[in-house]
């Protein structure tokens, strides 16, 4: 996981797999991100694997998020890995991911 700040944004870029072996390390993690800024963007466009526990993840932060009056952007750029995970967890039209 890599993260970089751009202005007052924070860009973290999330590569690998984000399954249930690893989804608590990563949540913890952006976490920590979520609470250093006030728009979290996050890029899962390089995951290989993500499975239901992985897409559910997302779901907590970005509920974290809005619990917090922060914003969380998820950036995909076209992973049909990521894509089908989504849809497949029947989260699609509750998380977006652009």
């Amino acid at each position: 996981m890599q993260d970089t700040i751009l202005k007052e944004d924070k860009l973290v870029v999330v590569t690998g797999k984000l399954i249930s072996e690893n989804v608590s390390e990563v949540q913890e993690n952006l976490d920590k991100a979520l609470y250093q800024t006030t728009k979290l963007i996050l890029d899962i466009s390089e995951l290989k694997k993500l499975d239901v526990i992985g897409v559910y993840m997302l779901l907590i932060l970005k509920k974290k998020a809005e619990m917090f009056g922060k914003q969380i952007v998820i950036l995909n750029k076209d992973n049909e890995i990521v894509s089908e995970a989504v849809i497949n967890s029947g989260l699609k039209n509750i998380i977006d991911v652009i």
